[in-house]
């Protein structure tokens, strides 16, 4: 029953090897109907073996042997031709997938091949899983690459930006230069030169806060960058370090299970050696067993015999319990990696957790950046409302100094024609005061006194009324004097203000303009090490999974070697049992 099974079981497998779309469709019914026909004979021989007599029996077992062996070499044709196909197939699908797989099956049962098949299945999958966070990590750095690409640009438009701004602020500088020359030339600094170099001033201040903006901006991008890069370089030193301590510990062990292996082999050579050796001696005794059938009166030499085959058998069973032994140890062997690889998974879940705990972290840092940006830009606006009051308040300042200065010019220009009239009149007086003198030397004495009196009163009359004029006069002129001053000092202290605030500018300009150069190369070294980190972790993973494979293979193969051994043993005793069977009957 167990023959009938395994032959069903190959024919099966034949069946799935053969492929419909290669070979022509009637050529494989063919074949498969003439292997289905071959099988039928060889269950039948299998059944009528043990019937008849025993030259029917030789008879049979020697034309079921030819027939075992026509098929194991029809067997062998298909499975070359599967094989050839399959290549051509694995070149079109994936390259090096089964590669070690399928040299190491060549000699296996079909049984062995579909475990060995599964068993590469499986590892593709862990391949495939493995090949996930790489390639997040990749998609990872090629974002990071298109951020900084997109960062360069904007620096280099800033940079030319500010460039500009500065040719455009020497230029202005030296037209205050020149406009200060001209009004302490002309004694005029409120012309309309000032008003536009205000309004060149503020255009200059307003695209200086725009830029200072922009690099703050761009100063929050990078450091998040950096921040992402520091996280970024943990994770692969983190993931570096163990794939190496794992790839070490998995060395150490695939050199152990080599020597392992070596020495399976060479017992596998010594066991074959003796299975060669049970083979001829198994020969020996059929040829025996025909003598002893033939000579049936030597009992001694039969009992004899017996007792060296019961020697032989229990040589085999002690053989058999040490093959056992071997078998146990490999399949401790085969748990206690396949341990070490949960245990490797589940590493590489509480990875993937860390990963998505850093994530939540860096969300919430962004929200608070975010938030801080916020309030920044606030108090920016803040300090434009108050720059805009204080702009206000020197517009208003400067328009009631001009007022002031145009009154006090009026004022004094009456004053100059008032001064001037006044001197006219009292050279009119004197003229007239000199007519009445003379009038007077012409008019008599007695009244001489009289108008010398009036004239001296109204001289002194108008000295008081000349004078307080000109005290009403000099006061006004001082108060205007004192405006004037005033004026001039404020508009002194507002210039060095706004000049000392422009220097004070154009500091944190070059700061900002060093601090985005630094930043540049920081990035592009980076990203440069995350380059060669990132080649590196994939050149490790590969070989890490390469070799995982090959081990597993091996594995699988050293399993499939234990069990055919304990098999054979186990053929050859019940072999044995039916020779002993068939001397005792003979003896009988």
């Amino acid at each position: 029953m167990e023959s009938k099974h395994r032959w069903k079981g190959s024919m099966k497998s034949i069946g799935r090897h053969i492929d419909p779309e290669k070979e022509d469709q009637m050529e494989c019914v063919n074949v498969k109907i003439e292997i289905e026909n071959k099988v039928r004979r060889i269950l039948k021989l299998v059944k009528i073996v043990d019937q008849g007599n025993r030259d029917n029996r030789m008879k049979i077992k020697s034309h079921l042997i030819l027939r075992i062996e026509d098929f194991h070499e029809q067997y062998q044709s298909l499975y070359s031709l599967y094989e050839d196909l399959r290549g051509e197939v694995r070149k079109n699908v994936s390259k090096d997938k089964f590669i070690s797989t399928s040299e190491t099956i060549e000699g296996w049962s079909e049984s062995a091949r579909r475990v060995a098949m599964d068993e590469g299945k499986r590892m593709v999958h862990r391949e495939d899983d493995l090949d996930g966070p790489a390639s997040s990590f990749n998609s990872k750095i090629e974002t990071l690459f298109e951020e900084k690409r997109k960062l360069e640009e904007r620096i280099n438009f800033t940079s030319k930006e500010a460039k500009e701004l500065k040719r455009k602020n020497s230029e202005l500088e030296a037209q205050i230069l020149e406009l200060e020359a001209v009004s302490k030339q002309k004694d005029d600094p409120f012309s309309a030169l000032t008003k536009t170099l205000e309004e060149n001033q503020k255009n200059y201040k307003t695209r200086i806060e725009g830029l200072e903006a922009q690099v703050k901006a761009l100063q929050l991008e990078i450091n998040n960058l950096q921040t992402q890069k520091g996280d970024l370089e943990q994770l692969l030193l983190c993931k570096t370090e163990e794939g190496s301590s794992r790839v070490e510990d998995i060395m150490k062990r695939v050199n152990f299970l080599q020597q392992e292996l070596d020495t399976m082999r060479s017992q596998k050579g010594e066991v074959e050696l003796q299975l060669e050796k049970k083979s001829n001696e198994t020969s020996n005794y059929l040829i025996q067993i025909e003598d002893l059938n033939e000579n049936l009166r030597n009992e001694q030499r039969t009992i004899e015999e017996k007792k060296g085959l019961k020697l032989q058998v229990e040589d085999l069973e002690l053989e058999v319990n040490s093959l056992n032994t071997q078998k146990t140890n490999l399949e401790e062997q085969i748990t206690r990696i396949n341990d070490q690889v949960h245990q490797s998974s589940v590493e590489k879940e509480e990875m993937q957790r860390k990963i998505s705990e850093l994530q939540t972290k860096l969300s919430q840092k962004e929200n608070e950046l975010s938030a801080q940006i916020a309030l920044l830009e606030e108090e920016v606006q803040n300090l434009n409302t108050e720059l805009d009051a204080l702009r206000k308040e020197k517009n208003r300042l400067t328009f009631e100094l001009e007022m002031e200065k145009q009154n006090s010019s009026i004022s004094i220009s009456e004053m100059e024609k008032e001064k001037v009239e006044l001197t006219e009149k009292i050279v009119e007086q004197e003229d007239f005061i000199s007519k009445i003198k003379d009038e007077q030397k012409q008019q008599s004495k007695s009244n001489f006194q009289m108008v010398e009196r009036k004239v001296e009163e109204l001289a002194i009359d108008f000295r008081k009324q000349f004078e307080d004029n000109l005290r009403i006069l000099g006061r006004r002129i001082r108060v205007a004097e004192q405006l004037i001053a005033e004026n001039k000092e404020f508009y002194l202290k507002t210039k060095e203000a706004y000049e000392q605030e422009n220097k004070q500018l154009k500091e944190r300009f070059g700061k900002t303009e060093l601090n985005v150069k630094e930043l540049s190369s920081t990035v592009n070294d980076m990203l440069n090490s995350l380059d060669t980190v990132r080649l590196k972790f994939e050149e490790r993973t590969t070989n890490f999974l390469n070799r995982i494979s090959k081990v597993s293979c091996d594995l699988q193969f050293a399993k499939d070697w234990v069990m055919r051994k304990n098999e054979e043993p186990m053929q050859l005793k019940d072999d044995s049992k039916v020779d002993w069977i068939l001397l005792d009957n003979n003896a009988e």
